[in-house]
């Protein structure tokens, strides 16, 4: 790699405060990125909240939600020792308790108990000062100790999303210095006239403060420099208004629906400065704009946006259900502005810059990723040519069921709302994988009830984990490739010794063939000379789950127990049970991915005139047959491209 991009990227780290601050970025671009299915936070607020959901919604009733929930807590209950330190009584007397309907009241009141004392006893205070005394008191940096450090990171984020904060955001807190801000060499270009015990005052210019600040700051420690995360944790919001325009609305109006002020900037204004720069109450002479305010308690853009739009929302349907009218009424996303006592403290207008990850592939990448027409079997490029009427080869019935889940998942694609896209995700779904009796009899793991939950779940397990286990070592590979490209932007990226990069295969040229059986083999040499820890942990990771068939079982797992919330949750919005879960937003996400992944496994399957019956039971039948010839797919895998 260029020796200015590997500043830049600041690798190698300098320490492990240096691999924290990376992975606590690298952790918080994966919740952001709406193609990731697999990454997910939990923390002891959002369980305690989403048990009270449950048992206040449904009773508690399913073992399966039960058993579930009780993995969860003793689970966190061993991992989190700030969590077990502040409330391991109470947790043995819930796991006692849970799922007993003699005690669901009791249930209710010790979550509610449990998270009264998180919040009392300042559960993320300790939880920070526990990271960093990890990051501090950790003498040599290797995977168990990175471990340790990325599963408290863990909880500490989702302590931020359970309060509401959202990841785009929380990803600069662990570099931020609040007042400060700094350029690329150490130049201090903005500070307070106090910080940390420095004072402007005592120094004979501004630029000797400013250099003292700067050495003050990069000689910091992990406790010194992760006080930040309290600070915009704790910090004090500001009673504001989040103002924005309203589009399928006109006239000059200023009235209420509840706290919101549906207004026109003719009538009103609660910019007072006339210096906007978002021109949210910008007038024109031939149009009456109508805007929306919303009352918030204002700590940060993003979480405001957030909270106005799905308060907004609310009163929008209402307008929709009431007024008919021909243009939509949406919300203007790109016009808005946060007001306080008449001034405009944060608004619409910003420039974000060239994110280099965003950048067209290079040529080679593309060739590598083109459909190799010479490696169709048989009838395949007419099959692919022929792909647009593929549904019509289908029987009747399921030719419906195909259109009604297509149907299901468009509405899911273009659903603002999130519960929205779960719900619509899981109505294409279940619709088309109702199957009779006795394929649900034969579908069925044979520790659960027979049920259409139960059938949903073993097969989207059996084709998930099956394609998984090809795409996990060919996604891994192609990022290496992206990276290594000589003559690519990263040229070298992560620092790979020449032997190796041949010994990996990751100096393909155009024509040659993925070589992912090189690539696995060579997983140790490249986690002995790979430059980021970040990455040599995933390598790691990786290597393990092609051990032996218990990384493929624990994927299998993972995936029924996101089918299982994503379940429940569905069962909570169609009967209007409180719902509060703030992981919302991931189980819809994935809801939406697995919702593609059955409806495209249907079609490339329902040839011959197929039932659904025989798909379904098919697909299980072919994850058997995969799972019991284990250790030959492995050697496959393994002689790939070698």
């Amino acid at each position: 790699m260029d020796g200015h991009l590997r500043k830049i990227m600041g690798l190698p780290y300098k320490n492990l405060l240096s691999y924290w601050q990376h992975y606590w970025s690298h952790c918080l671009e994966k919740l952001a990125d709406k193609d990731n299915v697999s990454f997910k936070m939990l923390g002891p607020r959002m369980l305690m909240q989403d048990i009270i959901d449950e048992i206040e919604g449904h009773g508690l009733s399913n073992p399966d939600n039960i058993d579930y929930f009780k993995r969860q807590i003793g689970e966190l209950d061993k991992k989190d020792e700030v969590f077990r330190y502040l409330c391991h009584p109470m947790v043995a007397c819930l796991l006692q308790r849970l799922g007993d309907k003699t005690n669901r009241d009791s249930s209710i009141l010790l979550c509610k108990k449990i998270l009264n004392r998180l919040a009392v006893k300042r559960y993320f205070t300790l939880l920070v000062d526990w990271l960093a005394e990890a990051i501090d008191n950790t003498a040599e940096s290797n995977y168990e100790s990175r471990k340790k450090i990325n599963e408290i990171t863990h909880l500490v984020i989702s302590e931020f999303i359970a309060e509401g904060f959202v990841p785009d955001e929380i990803k600069r807190y662990a570099t931020d210095i609040p007042g400060v801000a700094i350029a690329e060499g150490g130049v201090v270009l903005v500070a307070p006239t106090e910080f940390d015990s420095l004072k402007a005052a005592d120094f004979e210019s501004e630029e000797e403060y400013y250099k003292a600040v700067y050495e003050r700051i990069k000689n910091r420690n992990a406790h010194q420099s992760l006080e930040v995360l309290k600070y915009y944790y704790y910090i004090t919001p500001r009673e504001a208004f989040f103002i924005v325009r309203l589009n399928g609305l006109k006239g000059q109006i200023d009235d209420h629906i509840g706290d919101i002020n549906i207004y026109s900037p003719k009538v009103k204004r609660y910019i007072k400065d006339g210096h906007s720069l978002s021109k949210v109450e910008e007038v024109t002479e031939d149009r009456d704009s109508v805007n929306a305010a919303i009352p918030i308690d204002f700590t940060s853009i993003e979480q405001a946006k957030v909270y106005a739009r799905a308060k907004l929302e609310e009163v929008l349907d209402i307008m929709t259900l009431t007024y008919r009218t021909q243009a939509p009424i949406t919300i203007a996303t790109n016009r808005y502005s946060v007001v306080a006592d008449g001034e405009e403290i944060s608004m619409s207008v910003s420039v974000k810059g060239n994110d280099p990850q965003l950048f067209d592939r290079d040529e080679m990448m593309r060739y590598f990723d083109a459909l190799d027409l010479t490696e169709l079997e048989g009838d395949g490029f007419k099959f692919l040519t022929d792909k647009h009427e593929v549904v019509e080869m289908g029987q009747g019935v399921l030719r419906r069921r195909l259109k009604n889940a297509a149907r299901w998942y468009s509405k899911a694609i273009a659903a603002d709302k999130e519960v929205d896209v779960l719900l619509y995700s899981w109505f294409a779904i279940e619709g088309l994988l109702k199957v009779g009796n006795q394929t649900q009899t034969e579908m069925a793991d044979k520790n659960k009830d027979v049920n259409s939950l139960n059938v949903i779940q073993e097969f989207v397990t059996s084709i998930i984990c099956k394609s998984y286990f090809q795409s996990y070592l060919r996604e891994t590979y192609r990022i290496f490739l992206y990276h290594t490209n000589l003559n690519g932007m990263y040229n070298n990226y992560y620092d790979l010794k020449d032997d190796v990069i041949d010994k990996a295969g990751l100096n393909l040229k155009a024509g040659d063939h993925y070589k992912d059986g090189a690539f696995l083999s060579a997983v140790t040499d490249l986690t002995a000379c790979i430059n980021d820890d970040i990455v040599r942990d995933e390598l790691a990771e990786m290597q393990a789950f092609y051990q032996s068939d218990e990384g493929i079982k624990a994927k299998a797992s993972h995936i029924k127990d996101d089918l299982l919330m994503i379940y429940r949750l569905r069962n909570m919005i169609v009967h209007n049970a409180a719902l509060s879960s703030v992981n919302i937003s991931f189980y819809a996400r994935e809801a939406i991915y697995i919702a593609q992944r059955v409806i495209r496994y249907v079609i490339d399957h329902i040839g011959g005139n197929k039932t659904i019956e025989e798909i379904v039971l098919g697909a299980k039948l072919d994850y058997q047959v995969f799972m019991q010839n284990f250790d030959e797919e492995l050697n496959k895998l393994k002689n790939k491209g070698i």
